[in-house]
């Protein structure tokens, strides 16, 4: 191993396959999800919150607001916040789980772009 490496590390591997800049995106247990109708994002309250996805207990609960751009769009009562996600659940499956109590018109995964910006992995 080259100086600076940690047992078991392959240089050669790093930073490979992970999309743009060398890293994936890594999800935060959290995701938005927003529904065609505010009763159907009231259903989704109150019948999927506590329910079992990719081997998590979801919490399910009113939106109240996001810093992006895109957390200002849509109707907010139309919208959820999901916390407790696996970080493995991706976008189509939180779909899928919702879709069974309304028509989904959006659901997103929140995620940091760069794992190395919140200090993950960082040596000093």
């Amino acid at each position: 191993y080259g100086y600076g490496m940690g047992y078991g590390m392959d240089p050669m591997m790093m930073g490979k396959g992970k999309g743009k800049g060398g890293f994936a995106s890594r999800s935060r247990g959290k995701a938005c999800v927003e529904f065609s109708s505010a009763s159907a994002a009231r259903a989704a309250m109150q019948t999927l919150d506590g329910s079992s996805l990719d081997g998590r207990q979801i919490k399910v609960s009113e939106w109240t607001g996001g810093k992006s751009p895109n957390a200002q769009q849509g109707d907010p009562e139309c919208k959820v916040y999901i916390a407790n996600l696996n970080w493995k659940t991706q976008g189509w499956k939180l779909k899928e789980h919702m879709s069974s109590v309304g028509d989904v018109v959006y659901a997103k995964v929140i995620a940091d772009k760069d794992p190395m910006a919140k200090g993950w992995g960082k040596g000093w």
